[in-house]
């Protein structure tokens, strides 16, 4: 599954706060889940491929993309231009190794069981 997660989008508005930035809102398009109810659906139906001890899993490979494209670089040019988010500055972020749970989108890859 990949989907859009509240988790990583309130630690990511947590980050853009800490350097004085807006909150991002949730899409109108998306339904955000919670991870504490989609373990309680899925429990005894799959397990997780990416399985850490008997809990679901989660894959936050894009963190560190969404932690320097939507925090670093709106902080480093606040007020000075608009935002490009196709840019150099982005686009190193775009192959980081993920750090944290800054991406609203994540994977979880389930089998049954």
């Amino acid at each position: 599954m990949l989907e859009m997660f509240e988790d990583g989008l309130n630690e990511l508005n947590g980050a853009r706060k800490a350097v004085g930035l807006e909150r991002t809102p949730p899409p109108w398009h998306n339904r955000f889940l919670k991870k504490r109810e989609l373990e309680k659906y899925v429990k005894g139906k799959f397990d997780n491929a990416l399985r850490k001890s008997s809990g679901v899993a989660y894959d936050t490979f894009l963190s560190s993309y969404f932690f320097g494209s939507r925090v670093l670089y709106p902080a480093l040019i606040q007020g000075k231009r608009e935002i490009e988010y196709n840019n150099k500055f982005v686009q190193f972020f775009s192959g980081s190794p993920p750090f944290g749970n800054y991406s609203p989108i994540q994977l979880c890859i389930l089998q049954k069981t």
